[in-house]
């Protein structure tokens, strides 16, 4: 397949950031288990929104796509999984959430999935499922999955990555089979598929670990902070959690407006865009533009909604210099690591970051 890409000589003024990609994808899989109508506004309409929704009115869910929103109702008859071939031909984010979805059904079926996945990336997701007693098989050559029966134990599980594939695939299986997951995370990560849950009336509890105040073994008049535990963050999904029906404005891609931003940083002009709703990963990533530079302003948008706060943002023409970061604010940027690549490379200050062995 052979694509052309054109110079773009202009950026248009504003430009319209569609939905989020990772929200889109987590809220279809959640709302197919609401037990209520799920409706989502300002959606992304991409390749991946479409084979998700196919494969979840396979699965018997009903959902009607309209210009303007995507509905979601219960189905009043589901679709057996035994003994089902399921094939799913989207991108990894979304693969690893059907993952979990059908490890918590418990029951035999076979899932496979495009080539264009990294199958060494699904090893070990299935890796870590099975070392929590989940039932089930991958193929590396063939690029299938078979599920089969689990224990029904509740979930407890430790992770390090920052990118959310393992974390949002664990919730889905705790939903899909009703048992409650513990997550401690020794970075801290974006916490946008639980925010959904939330509203969808999930039970979630969260508790941030602390360094405390100790004596310092070499000098009894100081102090030292230390870690009492080896993760930062524990989540809760309580296995009592059912979902509803709520209305989920879907806000701007972070990743498309880290693009864009970039863009024009790089073209030395100006970019616009209106009436974002915006995430705290997009929040960190304008502050890191800000901090380094960047002429960027926010301001309310005062536009009538549902009653979802919005923003206008603007940037002006900027020439950024070198940063340095690291801990979580490098975890936090991890997406946006190639693009802050890209507008280092252009810079004679360097720029430096540390604490990302996961990339």
């Amino acid at each position: 397949m052979n694509k052309t890409i054109c110079t773009l000589r202009d950026i248009p003024q504003p430009v319209n950031i569609g939905g989020d990609y990772y929200i889109t994808q987590s809220a279809l899989m959640l709302g197919s288990m609401a037990e209520g109508e799920v409706r989502l506004k300002n959606a992304d309409r991409s390749k991946d929104t479409k084979l998700m929704i196919a494969l979840l009115k396979s699965m018997g869910c009903q959902i009607s796509v309209g210009d303007s929103e995507i509905i979601m109702s219960p189905s009043n008859s589901p679709v057996s999984l035994d003994g089902k071939e399921i094939h799913y031909g989207g991108g990894v984010y979304p693969l690893a959430l059907v993952i979990g979805y059908l490890a918590g059904k418990g029951r035999k079926c076979t899932l496979n999935y495009t080539n264009d996945i990294n199958p060494i990336f699904i090893a070990k997701l299935t890796k870590s499922f099975s070392e929590i007693g989940i039932g089930l098989k991958h193929n590396n050559e063939s690029h299938h999955i078979e599920f089969g029966q689990n224990q029904l134990i509740p979930i407890e599980r430790e992770i390090s990555a920052v990118f959310p594939h393992t974390k949002d695939s664990l919730l889905m299986l705790g939903l899909s089979s009703g048992r409650s997951v513990a997550i401690r995370e020794k970075l801290l990560s974006d916490i946008k598929v639980e925010n959904i849950i939330i509203k969808l009336g999930g039970k979630l509890t969260f508790r941030e670990t602390k360094p405390e105040l100790v004596d310092n073994p070499d000098d009894p008049r100081k102090k030292l902070r230390q870690a009492r535990f080896s993760y930062k963050r524990e989540m809760i999904l309580h296995p009592s959690t059912h979902l509803r029906g709520a209305v989920i404005e879907v806000p701007a891609d972070s990743y498309q407006l880290a693009a864009w931003l970039a863009l024009a940083i790089l073209k030395k002009t100006e970019f616009r865009s209106e009436g974002l709703h915006i995430t705290a990963e997009t929040k960190d990533f304008v502050n890191y533009l800000k901090s380094a530079g960047a002429g960027i302003s926010l301001a309310k948008n005062s536009s009538p909604d549902s009653g979802i706060k919005k923003i206008d943002l603007y940037l002006g023409k900027s020439e950024i210099s070198g940063r340095k970061i690291s801990g979580n604010t490098a975890a936090g940027l991890m997406k946006k690591i190639a693009l802050m690549a890209i507008l280092a490379a252009g810079r004679p200050a360097t720029t430096l970051i540390r604490d990302i062995k996961e990339y």
